[in-house]
Parts: C-alpha cells; sequence; structure tokens
C-alpha cells in the first residue's frame, strides 16, 4: 500500500505510507486513510496481484479494489446502498474519470462474492 497511492519500484517505507492496515478479512487487508479517512483507494499497492477493502470515516467497508501484477488498481466496486453496488474499470495508468457513467459495471461473479464479504463485515462493525 503505497504512500499517496504510488509504487516505487523498491516499496513505500511504513513511515511514509498514506494508507493503514486495520484488519484483514479471509487475507485481504482492510485499509484506512491515515490522513484524510475518506474511502478512495490507493492507485498503485506494494503487493503485486493483490486485493484491498478500504474503509470509510465510519469504519465501514466503502471499496474493495484488485491489483494486478504491475502493482497497478485494475478494478474497483463501490459498496453502494443507494445507487446499488457497482464495479469501475481502471485505465493502464491507473486512472479513471470520477463519474463517468459509461464506467458502471453491474457485478461479476467475483465482485458478488467479496461485496458479500464487505457486507457481512458492515454488518458486525
Amino acid at each position: 500500500m503505497g504512500g499517496r497511492g504510488q509504487f516505487s519500484g523498491k516499496g513505500i517505507p511504513v513511515e511514509q505510507r498514506h494508507w493503514e492496515q486495520v484488519g484483514m478479512i479471509d487475507g485481504i487487508k482492510i485499509l484506512k486513510n491515515k490522513d484524510r479517512g475518506n474511502a478512495n483507494q490507493p492507485t498503485f499497492s506494494n503487493t503485486p496481484g493483490t486485493k484491498y477493502f478500504i474503509i470509510g470515516r465510519d469504519n465501514k467497508i466503502k471499496q474493495f479494489a484488485r491489483y494486478d501484477r504491475k502493482h497497478k488498481i485494475v478494478r474497483s466496486v463501490d459498496v453502494d446502498y443507494e445507487k446499488g453496488h457497482h464495479a469501475h474499470l481502471w485505465r493502464d495508468d491507473a486512472t479513471r474519470k470520477s463519474h463517468d457513467k459509461k464506467n458502471i459495471h453491474p457485478l461479476n461473479n467475483w465482485d458478488k462474492h467479496y461485496i458479500k464479504k464487505a457486507l457481512d463485515y458492515n454488518r458486525k462493525h
């Protein structure tokens, strides 16, 4: 989990990271932003091919993110009780246009598996 979401190739020293691990669900880290407390996910990970749950200020999981072997985010799932849970795809440069209605996708089976874990967590916390 990188500082400001960046991956340097060597990893980000712990004291410079803007994300902290606050728990785990089935071996997947639950992260919280140390600076802002918001739920925006890091765009890069220190660990290639990993997944993270992201919690917000209320300590509820707001997002789930998946990263590729090059440490870049490739897919995120928003836990959204009002609009419905949905997924976003990320570009090769680990960016996406915010509020792009063309980049809102239904959950696939993989997403549904992890959203269930997030909802179970949220009910218990």
